[in-house]
Order: C-alpha cells, then sequence, then structure tokens
C-alpha cells in the first residue's frame, strides 16, 4: 500500500507521520526494518507554521504501547507514560533533525525501542535513529531504504517503527517491511523476597502457541488457576509441603520441627528470604554459600538465637508480680583463649569445641593441604616437614591472633614479596602491587584472599624453618609450608574475633611420619 506525506499538515488530508507499528520485544530478538520512497520535483524545505511533528507521534506511540502490552494487563495511563516518551520523542525528533540533508526532503524512516519504563534505550547501538530518504533524479523509480539489520535488541519493551515527511511536497512511501525474529527469552519474572510475583517489573513477550510457564519462584511450580472459575491457591509447590507467597509461611507443619525448636513450625527461611532458601520445604539454607561450613554455621546460630529468645520469654513470663528479670547476655566466646581450637592432621582443618585437645565435639570441618608439589617433588607429606620452603608446617602449637584487624591490607617489600605482620592475625591480600614509580607491580594468584598468621609457640620444633606460617585459602592444592584450607574457615575465624576471642589455637599433629598432606583443595 502506498502512503503519501506532506508536512503541511494545514492542508486537509496532509500528514506528517505515516505507516508505522509498535511490537513488543524481549531482550535477545532480532529486527530487520526496510521500505521504499520516492518524489518528483524539486525539493522543497521543512514546513512552517505547522504543530510539531511530536505532538502527533506521542498520541499515536502511547496509543500503540497500550495496545501491546504485553502480560501486564489494562491501558498505560497517559499521564503515566507520556512525561517519558515526551523526552523520547524529542530526542528521536532531534535525530531527524541532526541528520537531516536540505538536499533531499526532510522525509525519514524512524524507529526507537522504548524500555518497560517508557525511556528510550539510547546507551543500546542503534537502538534509537532514523535515516533520510535518498535523493530521486528526474526518471527514478522507487529508492530503496534499509534500516537495522538483524539488530539484537538490548531490552525488554517496544520498538516503534514509523515513516514521516515533515517537508512542504509529496513524499510516497511503499512497502514497509518490519521483520522480527523471537529469541529464546520468552518470560522475565520479578518477585518479592517471599515469593509474590512483582508484575511491575515482570514481562514476556506475545508469541503465539506460547504456554505458560508454571516453574517459577526458586523454580516451584505454582499451584494457580486450577479451578474451573480461573482460580486457584496460589501456593508453590516444594514437595514435603506448600508455601503461601502472599502471606510468606507455608501451610503445613516442618517434618524437622525439632531441628528448629524455637522456630514457629510454619515460618519460611528464618522470616529472612534474603539469605535463606528452603529447596523443599523442610530446612532452610543459605542461597548463596562456598561451603557445607559456612552453611552449617550460620543456619546453627539462626537456631540458637531463636531457642534462646524462647527461653528468655519463658523466663519472663513466669515472673510473678514485683519480681525483675536480670539477664547476662556475655557470649560464651567472650574470653581470650576460648572454648574452641583447630586441628590439622594432614588432609583436614577440623574446629573443635572445648579445650585445647578435646576432639569430642566436632564443629566444623575444612580441607586442608600442606607442602609444594613443583613438578619435581612432591612434598606434600609429613615426612619432609624440615624441608625449608617446601615441606608441610612441621608439628607442634601455634596460635592466631584475632585482636588486630582482619580488613588490613598486607605490605609488601620492595621485591614484591609480602611482609609479615608484626601484630599477626588476619589479613586480606592485595590483588596487585605496584612499586613506588609504578613502572612494574606485582600479583599473588597463589595466595588466595586472606591469610593468618601461625604464630609458633614454645616448644614447637621448627626444625631450623623461620617459622613464617599461614593459614590461607587458595586453590593450587599445595603450599610453601603453609596450610592452604577452604575459604569457609574464613567465616568462623571472624565470628569467634566477633564474640570477643583474642586468640585461637592451632595443633598440628600428623597421625605418623608418612602421612599424606594433600587435602584435595583444588578440588
Amino acid at each position: 500500500m502506498v502512503s503519501r506525506l506532506n508536512g503541511n499538515v494545514n492542508i486537509s488530508g496532509n500528514n506528517q507521520v505515516g505507516p508505522g507499528i509498535v511490537l513488543k520485544v524481549m531482550t535477545g530478538d532480532t529486527i530487520s526494518i526496510s521500505t521504499f520512497s520516492w518524489y518528483s520535483g524539486a525539493v522543497q524545505p521543512a514546513a512552517t507554521g505547522v504543530p510539531a511533528i511530536s505532538t502527533e507521534l506521542i498520541s499515536l506511540l502511547t496509543a500503540g504501547v497500550a495496545g501491546e502490552n504485553g502480560g501486564k494487563g489494562g491501558t498505560i495511563p497517559t499521564t503515566y507514560s507520556s512525561p517519558f516518551l515526551v523526552t523520547d520523542i524529542s530526542t528521536l525528533v532531534s535525530d531527524d533533525s541532526s541528520t537531516y540533508v536540505t538536499t533531499r526532503p526532510k522525509a525519514f524512516l524512524n524507529w526507537m525501542v522504548v524500555g518497560e519504563d517508557y525511556t528510550a534505550a539510547t546507551n543500546s547501538p542503534n537502538h534509537v535513529g532514523a535515516i533520510q530518504i535518498p535523493v530521486c533524479n528526474a526518471g527514478d523509480s522507487l529508492k530503496q531504504i534499509v534500516g537495522p539489520t538483524n539488530m539484537v535488541v538490548r531490552r525488554n519493551g517496544w520498538i516503534y517503527v514509523y515513516l514521516s515527511n515533515q517537508s512542504n511536497q509529496d513524499v510516497f512511501f511503499d512497502n514497509l517491511v518490519v521483520n522480527l525474529k523471537h529469541g529464546p527469552l520468552v518470560e522475565q519474572k520479578d518477585y518479592y523476597p517471599f515469593g509474590m510475583e512483582n508484575p511491575a517489573l515482570s514481562t514476556k513477550t506475545i508469541k503465539a502457541n506460547y504456554y505458560e510457564n508454571r516453574i517459577k519462584f526458586n523454580g516451584k511450580e505454582l499451584q494457580n488457576k486450577e479451578f474451573t472459575d480461573g482460580t486457584g491457591i496460589e501456593e508453590y509447590d516444594y514437595e514435603s509441603r506448600m508455601q503461601d507467597p502472599q502471606l510468606g509461611i507455608w501451610h503445613n507443619i516442618d517434618q524437622l520441627a525439632d531441628k528448629s525448636a524455637g522456630w514457629s513450625p510454619y515460618s519460611y527461611t528464618f522470616n529472612n528470604p534474603m539469605r535463606f532458601i528452603d529447596p523443599d520445604g523442610r530446612m532452610p539454607q543459605l542461597g548463596h554459600v562456598e561451603n557445607d561450613a559456612e552453611q552449617q554455621m550460620d543456619v546453627q546460630l539462626q537456631q540458637e538465637n531463636q531457642s534462646l529468645f524462647q527461653n528468655l520469654m519463658k523466663i519472663y513470663n513466669s515472673l510473678k508480680q514485683g519480681e525483675s528479670l536480670s539477664i547476662n547476655l556475655e557470649n560464651q566466646h567472650n574470653n581470650e583463649s576460648g572454648n574452641e581450637w583447630i586441628s590439622y592432621t594432614g588432609q583436614n582443618v577440623t574446629v573443635y569445641g572445648g579445650s585445647d585437645g578435646d576432639k569430642s565435639n566436632v564443629l566444623y570441618t575444612f580441607r586442608g593441604s600442606s607442602g609444594l608439589n613443583d613438578g619435581y617433588k612432591d612434598s606434600r607429606n609429613s615426612k619432609y616437614q624440615k624441608d625449608k620452603d617446601k615441606g608441610p608446617v612441621p608439628n607442634g602449637k601455634y596460635r592466631i591472633n584475632l585482636i588486630p584487624d582482619p580488613n588490613r591490607i598486607a605490605n609488601n617489600n620492595a621485591d614484591g614479596s609480602l611482609t609479615p605482620s608484626h601484630d599477626g592475625g588476619i589479613e586480606q591480600i592485595p590483588e596487585r602491587i605496584y612499586n613506588s614509580s609504578r613502572s612494574a607491580y606485582w600479583e599473588y594468584p597463589g595466595w588466595g584472599t586472606w591469610r593468618a598468621r601461625l604464630n609458633p609457640l614454645p616448644g614447637t620444633n621448627l626444625y631450623g624453618r623461620d617459622g613464617l606460617f599461614y593459614l590461607h585459602n587458595s586453590t593450587k592444592g599445595f603450599s610453601h609450608g603453609c596450610i592452604e584450607c577452604s575459604p569457609g574457615i574464613y567465616n568462623v575465624l571472624i565470628n569467634y574475633r566477633n564474640a570477643g576471642k583474642k586468640y585461637i589455637d592451632v595443633i598440628v599433629d600428623y597421625p605418623n611420619n608418612n602421612t599424606s598432606t594433600y587435602g584435595h583443595t583444588d578440588r
């Protein structure tokens, strides 16, 4: 269908804006746009004394976006979308003006990607643009205008494609082609912490034969619309029980309620869904953890804290009139030596509760490796503990000072090597250190991200070694005499420090003189 446009809209029958279309797009979609145009006679300047083209564009675009509203439902109020779109249309019109060549009519093929927030995607390449029609000489026929070709859409929203002519002469357009290919993304859902969908931030594509996705929050199936009238129970199936995202609770008793006696058996994720998840409805766990020890520690603290609160409330409620309650909340770890110690036996780093040497109460276990494996000799064995800079840390007793600030950055020598901390304790390992002229730098990828100084205590035989031993996280599977340990022990040390402990002892005790000290920390 041929469309005639003329910018002098003061004459009845003339229009500045011609054929156009608004399409729903999702990130990953591709789009190609082209059309044909021609005109005859001398080129005329833009029409004057006529309403701005943006006035016509706003009404067309808001009506189009409302019609292509995806799954949100209802019409988008002009009072909401117009303030954003006015700025966007002005940007698009200014693009027309900035690329306008006066030797051709001021007529363009235009396109603009508008996000879900009704603002133009000006930061994405080629998402807002216009191409002026080519010159038509006497005897010329249709001239093709090629816009974006296989442009990958980078934002969920809509694309508005339209033809325009602001010149005071007729310009003809024919065969506007908009080829939209849907990408892999058909739906994006955003949720409140307890699982309710946030419709203002969620969207889905407009696509034929699109079956509704029922696997939603936390990868669980939402039971809804199962009744004949279109309603449903609106709960997530977590296998063991059903979760109500509107109330943020379970509607069934916790099968493991005895494991968290201080919490209601109906509470979901300790009432803290920002930190915890519950994969199957039986027991909360940390949402993002590096290892099982960190998971175990946080869940245990939640259970113990709630149990303490419940016990205090029972005592408070039992008080008689005139009686008072004095509470001493001093932590059991708030002492110098504490009630915990660390053992390294060659492949495991274990944290025990109780006095040094008491192994009756295992709190946490981590993998640990010590000794060098340089390709020529594997020194990860207790029989090499006398070898300087290669053998594992020697048998004996060491102490980690927990008083210094653990956020300190380790210092370095002129040659880039890290200097021993005067106070010991926990230090952060720098990613990169430059020399004074910044002409060279050193990096420490083999150290990990932190280290804790192991200070030898009297009676420990160092076999002439320098005694500069550390507990640190890395994933090489070996070390130069230090103990490489899983990252989770850092959280244990920090928690003990925050609880008031001033130091914690580490006892290295290999079962025999031929014990492997390779704890598979590189896995």
